[in-house]
């Protein structure tokens, strides 16, 4: 079963990556080198996952502290728990809030004492849609698992009668790591019911309502570690003290269940009742991924990446998450929360969930759109502590082109509507600055919004809409702003986030053709790529510690690619294909994959970031990667002997090798449906219509280039 290979504990540490050889060990990895995801249990896209917490950053489990770059420090060498939260991200970096919402901590002799203490672990065992640990002092065993909107816990003590209690307001982080990294709620109101706890509590402008229930058990509300005698408690303002309830129950089992909605406790004590016993929440939950990894088969001889692979997918697909009707904002239609950030996850892993599953995608563009109309913008991140970000360093009109690229993969969209709201959306006094001077501080904002103008102009000669396509293309060249001319590389008149100018030089746009030719044509184009790759230099720097600033900023002069550790270039090996150098896309490809990924806590490279980067493991696996907002599928150097992904048109597209071996990383020949291709790159149509692709391999570069996208 798929499901046996996936190790949900996959990137939760600092990284164990293999020393780099050959061109990998001249690239420079500038962030944070640990996943940061966290084993918790969920389903497929589910809001509610329940994790295991520790006080780690920045999920709230693991033992490290915060960190922007390098290797993590540690607060302790030993992984302890202080209960288990719920909702939490998934492999981001330092976004500032996390969820970690409703901490149930099994308590022992010292009672409510003991909410804080941290306990000794033995016996950790994940899998998808299930964890589980023993707390040998407390002589307890706890059980978890979840469906979409609701997680189910069972709490077994080897004696005594067990006692839970529920923390609704201490949210967020271990205090210690500071303000920023805490979601105090602002407010809440508790009450008891007969059939068990309600509670409502604001968290940074967004509500949330929670339903807690335990079989057999009796509730009391309390505060700072005393038990009130009333079963209502109504505080205002900012939350940072101990509040929730204590579940005394009749035996030494606890079975219980927690639901949550966005609307009413009423919705909230729905989603917890619609889910049947632990065991049948967990057998549900691991039949979910089990659908899920039925949508592709792959074949591969080596045990290491069989595990990588599916390890990879499970993190594909653990956020963003879809709360289907549970909308905060508006009545009817679906709103997507907790995306993190755009700019992270619209180039691997946004393109796999439109693949793989077109009605969730459906529901993505929907509630883009939704929030457009409700908050008179596009959030480059949306989250459950704070709905938007007006202005951010990163990144503007991401959205444009996520909903672009879903139409683009078969995704219904509502033409008309994204056409209003990307004029609208350019229309605002934010992008006024572009649309008046051709010019942003930012010069990332030029290429974004121009990048975005190019396509969207594309997107509406495609459906009809000239006059709107005449609109957006008068800024499509915008780009020529931010660029200089006599480098052919972007300007070093702006500040460039999480890289410098050369990080950002080499992406897949509209404009590429006019981009190479600005550079001085293909073989100038070429020599670029060359250098920012390494090729021809010595070893990188290594960042031997968060903080090291003195060789952090060394490697940056580098300007070298930041080899999968980082999502601002993940997709630039890729561009040599526009140049007609498929052998250097195999070089970079294979050795990224084999000196960047790995098996267990450490395997993932950096920032998990919602998905990103396991996600580019998974397609840069099967030998298969999408140009975002683009018109192709780029063939690469697969990891796997074949793959199989079974599309829901019911379409099959297969990737097959001849000669795969470790060493035959170049792709000799393509044949599509039996018919030999000259070109190392297939359109939409033909990706999505499904059929055979047959790579045959080889230890030396094909004897004749193949044809670039661009002729």
């Amino acid at each position: 079963m798929k499901r046996n290979y996936v190790d949900p504990f996959h990137g939760c540490g600092n990284c164990t990556l293999p020393s780099p050889r050959g061109i990998a060990a001249t690239w420079f990895f500038p962030k944070a080198q640990t996943g940061n995801t966290h084993p918790g249990a969920a389903v497929p896209f589910g809001p509610m996952c329940v994790i295991p917490y520790s006080g780690g950053y920045p999920t709230g489990y693991g033992v490290n502290r915060p960190t922007s770059y390098g290797p993590a420090p540690l607060m302790d060498v030993e992984l302890k728990l202080k209960g288990f939260t719920h909702m939490a991200h998934s492999g981001t970096g330092a976004i500032g809030y996390y969820y970690n919402y409703a901490r149930f901590v099994p308590l022992g002799t010292d009672g409510l004492a003991g909410l804080d203490t941290a306990c000794a672990i033995a016996d950790e065992h994940a899998e998808p849609g299930f964890y589980s640990v023993r707390f040998p002092e407390r002589k307890l065993l706890v059980e978890l698992t979840a469906s979409r909107l609701a997680a189910a816990h069972r709490y077994t003590y080897d004696e005594g009668k067990a006692v839970i209690a529920v923390d609704f307001a201490a949210a967020g982080l271990n205090p210690a790591f500071g303000q920023r990294f805490t979601a105090a709620s602002d407010g809440m109101e508790l009450k008891i019911a007969d059939d068990g706890v309600y509670a409502h509590v604001c968290f940074h402008t967004i509500h949330i309502y929670f339903y807690a229930a335990i079989e057999n058990a009796a509730a009391q509300l309390f505060r700072s570690g005393e038990l009130l005698g009333a079963d209502s408690l109504t505080l205002g303002g900012e939350v940072r003290e101990h509040v929730g309830a204590v579940f005394t129950c009749d035996g030494a089992v606890a079975n219980c269940r927690l639901g949550v909605s966005l609307r009413s406790f009423e919705r909230a004590r729905a989603n917890a009742q619609a889910i049947g016993s632990f065991d049948e929440v967990c057998e549900a939950a691991k039949s979910v991924w089990d659908r899920v990894f039925d949508l592709i088969d792959i074949d591969t001889d080596r045990a290491d990446v069989r595990e990588i692979f599916w390890s990879c997918l499970y993190h594909s697909l653990i956020k963003p998450v879809n709360f289907h009707g549970e909308s905060y904002d508006w009545e009817d239609d679906a709103c997507w929360t907790d995306y993190a950030t755009f700019w992270d996850i619209a180039k691997t892993q946004l393109p796999l969930c439109f693949t793989l599953f077109p009605e969730e995608g459906a529901d993505m563009v929907k509630s883009w759109q939704n929030f457009f109309d409700n908050a008179g913008l596009y959030p480059p991140s949306l989250t459950l502590t704070r709905a938007y970000t007006l202005e951010s360093v990163q990144s503007r009109a991401l959205i444009w082109l996520c909903t672009i690229d879903a139409w683009k993969r078969g995704i219904k969209v509502d033409v008309e509507r994204a056409i209003d709201t990307f004029k609208r959306d350019l229309q605002r006094d934010f992008n006024r600055d572009f649309t008046e001077t051709g010019v942003c501080p930012l010069y990332l904002h030029i290429i974004d919004l121009s990048e975005a103008c190019c396509r969207a102009a594309e997107f509406c000669r495609m459906t009809g809409h000239d006059e709107d396509a005449a609109y957006f293309a008068q800024y499509a060249d915008n780009w020529r702003n931010a660029f200089d001319a006599e480098t052919g590389l972007l300007s070093t008149k702006s500040n460039y986030y999480e890289g410098t100018h050369w990080n950002y030089s080499f992406r897949q746009t509209g404009v590429l053709a006019d981009r190479i030719e600005l550079a001085g044509g293909r073989e100038r184009f070429t020599q670029l790529l060359d250098q920012f790759f390494g090729y021809g230099a010595q070893p990188a720097y290594r960042l031997s510690d968060a903080g090291d600033a003195e060789t952090m900023l060394a490697g940056l002069e580098l300007h070298r690619f930041e080899g999968f550790n980082n999502e601002p270039d993940m997709e630039i090996p890729y561009t040599y294909t526009f140049v007609g150098r498929h052998d250097r896309v195999c070089e970079i490809v294979r050795a990224g994959m084999r000196d960047m990924f790995t098996t267990g806590r450490g395997g993932i490279p950096g920032n998990e970031d919602s998905g990103s980067l396991s996600s580019l493991y998974v397609w840069n696996a099967m030998g298969i990667f999408p140009t975002f907002a683009g018109d192709c599928m780029l063939i690469g150097s697969p990891v796997l002997k074949s793959a199989t992904i079974h599309l829901p048109s019911g379409h099959d597209f297969a990737i097959r090798t001849v000669n795969h071996s470790d060493d035959n990383i170049y792709v000799s020949s393509i044949t599509f449906n039996g018919v030999r291709l000259d070109r190392a790159w297939l359109t939409l149509d033909e990706f999505y219509s499904g059929g055979e692709l047959v790579l045959e391999m080889s230890a030396e570069p094909a004897s004749e280039p193949f044809r670039s996208p661009l002729d």
